[in-house]
């Protein structure tokens, strides 16, 4: 136990892209690595295990870092994005090393198509941090332009029969469906009018606040895509539903967050 450390997370790391476990092979990587950190440093605070030596930090590829710099700047990526990226190229930078010339698209190729083993949620994470770390490489002038077409994309037919969008009746029936004698219904339908009106993402909503209302201004401060705050107008028929969810639907609770579960 005391010799477990930040190496021995990356190992783990390292164990998982290529695991054929029952169980854990089909498991999201990146929360296996998150749950074993939040356990990591349990023991650090319990004091059951000692936090590393200074002098032997734990260092990322420089070619990494250079990606991930980049991918801020460039792409405003955030943090999360960055960290599920950063699994699957740490473990090709591992296997082929910091020289982009030994990549080539039969390689590449290969590599995602291992992933897919471990499930098609995988195979398509995988695909999509190679993608752009190809762009940045081609970006920089270190691999030739149009490499990033060489990686493969998954296939996927779950659910294909269901529509790609619902037409506008659809969605009036939808919104109507909600039954406002309930504390339920007046959240959903509060959440499916910031969908259909103001053409919010299921990730807005969840990080929506109090806060981020304006109610005297009628609109609301919203982080999209990027993190780029953008500015909304609240309508009417928009801001009467959220008023009804806060009067009688939402719990009391000391948080900002505007929506929050039943349970």
């Amino acid at each position: 136990m005391c010799e477990l450390n930040e190496q021995s997370l990356a190992g783990f790391h390292r164990h998982l892209s290529q695991c054929h476990c029952p169980h854990y092979a089909h498991e999201d990587q990146l929360s296996v690595v998150r749950g074993a950190r939040l356990f990591l440093t349990y023991l650090r605070d319990a004091r059951i295990i000692t936090l590393p030596s200074v002098n032997s930090p734990v260092h990322d590829p420089a070619l990494l870092s250079a990606f991930c710099q980049w991918m801020h700047q460039q792409r405003n990526a955030c943090d999360a994005t960055l960290d599920r990226y950063s699994v699957y190229i740490r473990e090709l930078l591992r296997r082929f090393g910091e020289e982009p010339g030994r990549v080539d698209a039969r390689r590449l190729r290969a590599f995602v198509l291992e992933r897919s083993h471990h499930g098609r949620t995988t195979a398509k994470r995988c695909a999509t941090a190679l993608r752009m770390f190809l762009r940045f490489l081609i970006a920089q002038g270190q691999c030739a332009v149009g490499l990033d077409a060489a990686i493969p994309t998954m296939a996927h037919w779950r659910l294909a029969s269901l529509p790609r969008h619902l037409r506008p009746e659809e969605v009036e029936r939808l919104i109507a469906s909600c039954d406002r004698a309930s504390a339920v219904g007046r959240r959903d339908r509060a959440i499916l009018l910031l969908l259909a009106r103001l053409g919010l993402r299921a990730g807005d909503i969840v990080h929506l606040r109090l806060s981020d209302i304006d109610w005297k201004g009628a609109s609301v401060f919203v982080s999209g895509k990027g993190r780029r705050p953008t500015r909304l107008p609240l309508t009417q028929e928009v801001g009467q539903a959220i008023v009804a969810h806060l009067k009688k639907g939402r719990p009391r609770a000391n948080v900002d967050t505007l929506f929050l579960r039943k349970r």
